[in-house]
């Protein structure tokens, strides 16, 4: 086999410097969050150990999160002394109204919810928003202006048009469609 060909080797030689590194990397590693239950940290730590190492890595989780929103422009922190104050912004607000449109359950029964609009033509931007966002939320084009869908949202949906100030131009409607009869 020449030289090429040859296998690699995929362990770490022991005493090696990397492999010494790669231990004391793994031995500072919580094995309990990064593996699931571990009986041997269990014992190294107890259990009260174990979950404040949990609710620490919940806690670390949630400040990540909670700087992706801040982030991202859908909340505004400001600290004053030892307290934290949290406003969500306009930006926020829409998505928070956003995912609950989203998130809508099916309707029960054969209802739909029907969205028909007019939007001026000197706002053609706001109709091109409006229908990717309704494109987005299930809603299916019958017309260029009428849109259906078979999620409950039209709550959801009228709340979030009057806060962007849209409610003007839209109607909101639960419709069943009846057979058509020969």
């Amino acid at each position: 086999m020449s030289k090429e060909n040859k296998p690699r080797k995929t362990h770490l030689k022991e005493g090696s410097r990397s492999a010494e590194l790669f231990k004391e990397i793994v031995d500072s590693l919580d094995l309990v969050l990064t593996f699931g239950y571990q009986p041997c940290a269990v014992l190294k730590y107890g259990m009260d150990g174990i979950y404040r190492m949990r609710s620490a890595q919940e806690r670390a989780d949630q400040r990540r999160a909670i700087n992706g929103l801040k982030k991202k422009k859908l909340l505004e922190i400001e600290q004053r002394a030892d307290k934290y104050f949290v406003a969500l912004t306009q930006k926020g607000a829409n998505e928070y109204l956003r995912l609950k449109v989203l998130s809508s359950d099916l309707y029960e029964d054969d209802r739909e919810c029907l969205v028909v609009f007019d939007v001026p033509e000197s706002r053609r931007d706001i109709r091109k928003l409006l229908r990717e966002f309704l494109w987005n939320a299930g809603f299916i084009p019958i017309q260029k202006s009428v849109w259906i869908s078979q999620f409950n949202a039209g709550e959801a949906l009228s709340t979030l048009l009057n806060a962007i100030g849209l409610k003007k131009w839209v109607r909101i409607y639960e419709v069943r469609e009846y057979d058509h009869v020969e």
